[in-house]
This record gives C-alpha cells, sequence and structure tokens, in this order.
C-alpha cells in the first residue's frame, strides 16, 4: 500500500515538478555528479529519475557508447521526462527499485538523486542495487541539500511523504555494509548530502577503506 500510495502522489505532482526544482539545485546536482569517477562508455542506472533532472548530465558522461536507464514507480513522471529527453542510449523503464527488471551485474553505477526516503522497502532496494551492479560498480545516494533540510521539507510536505525521512549517516552506512557493500563514503553538508558505496571485486577484501585500487577499479 505505502508504493501505491507514493506512486499516485507523485503523478498527481508530475506536471508541476519541474516548477518545483530551484535552479541551485540543478547546479549543485551537476556538481555532486561531476565529481563521480564516471568513465565513457558506462552503463548507469537512474533510480527514481522523476521528471529527469539527471538524465543530460549523465548522458554527457557516458557519451554514445554508453547507456543510461531511467527507472521510476511513476508512469507520469516517466512521461514528463520522455517528453523531455530523448537519445538512442537513454530507455525508460516502470519498475519499483524494491525488485528491479534486470539482469544481475548489468550496470557501472546506479544513481538515487533525491529519492532514497520514498523507497518503501529500502532493504530490498538496496540489495536490489547490489545485486544489478557490476563488481567494482558504484551505488550513489544524493540530494542537493543536507539531510537535516530533506527531512524538514518532507515532514512540512505532509501526505503520504511525511514520513518519508533520510536515516542519520551511521544508520544508512550499516544497511549498506550489512547488504555487502564496502568502502561506504558519506558526506552531510548544508548544500549537500552523498552516499557512496562500492560492490567490492572479488578479491577486494572487506576493508571500508575508499583508495586508489578501487577507483582504478571502477574506472577501468
Amino acid at each position: 500500500m505505502k508504493a501505491a500510495e507514493t506512486r499516485e502522489f507523485f503523478n498527481r505532482l508530475a506536471e508541476e515538478w519541474d516548477s518545483r526544482i530551484r535552479p541551485d539545485f540543478v547546479d549543485r546536482l551537476r556538481e555532486i555528479l561531476a565529481e563521480l569517477p564516471l568513465r565513457e562508455g558506462a552503463s548507469v542506472l537512474d533510480v527514481g529519475t522523476g521528471t529527469g533532472i539527471a538524465l543530460p548530465f549523465l548522458l554527457g558522461r557516458v557519451g554514445v557508447s554508453g547507456s543510461v536507464t531511467a527507472v521510476d514507480l511513476s508512469e507520469r513522471m516517466l512521461e514528463v521526462a520522455r517528453s523531455k529527453i530523448s537519445a538512442p542510449n537513454l530507455h525508460y523503464v516502470r519498475a519499483d527499485v524494491a525488485s528491479l527488471p534486470f539482469l544481475d551485474e548489468s550496470f557501472d553505477l546506479v544513481l538515487c538523486n533525491s529519492c532514497f526516503p520514498h523507497f518503501h522497502d529500502r532493504e530490498s532496494a538496496v540489495s536490489e542495487m547490489y545485486r544489478v551492479l557490476r563488481p567494482g560498480g558504484m551505488a550513489v545516494v544524493c540530494h542537493p541539500e543536507s539531510r537535516e533540510e530533506v527531512n524538514a521539507v518532507h515532514r512540512k510536505t505532509g501526505g503520504p511523504v511525511r514520513g518519508h525521512l533520510l536515516p542519520e549517516g551511521k544508520e544508512l552506512e550499516m544497511l549498506f555494509l550489512r547488504l555487502g557493500f564496502r568502502f561506504v563514503e558519506i558526506t552531510d553538508q548544508p548544500d549537500r548530502f552523498v552516499l557512496k558505496a562500492v560492490k567490492p571485486l572479488p578479491d577486494m577484501g572487506t576493508s571500508r577503506r575508499w583508495g586508489a585500487r578501487m577507483e582504478n577499479a571502477f574506472l577501468s
């Protein structure tokens, strides 16, 4: 029921959603994505793509030899995104992140921009992200504002999203680690929240330190 309520909430807001996005949020998202070690030719899954705010930046990073798959629970959000952005290497799929319709190890990067608090089954969502990532791939959870501000906005909005809160950093870190990710890094600043977590290569062990070896593996 929670997923259905969330879907209907965003279906109702899809047509006006872009008018709610502040220009400085777009600029911050561009900065966040620019800092990711994303190579040309990579395969990216944009979970909770909404009206596609991240898609132009992702397509620019992966180039024509890469691909971007945009997923959202709301069909109306996807319709708005599709009306604005199209490319031969861009694919739209309506799906629930808790049950993704993709093969194991299909993507180099899974992006969750401004959507993680809305996941009704976070354990299944993180598990699915881990499953569809290739070894050495990265999952990213980001917001162009602090965790505190994200939660304040959702409480103020009310309705079905009132309780959609971003967990504390330590809780998120432990969730990702428990489900197999390593090298978890979290940044929580007034202008952004970013979590990065890597699916380890078979021989990487259990170290949580983000090092050159892991980054090189992601870039190769």
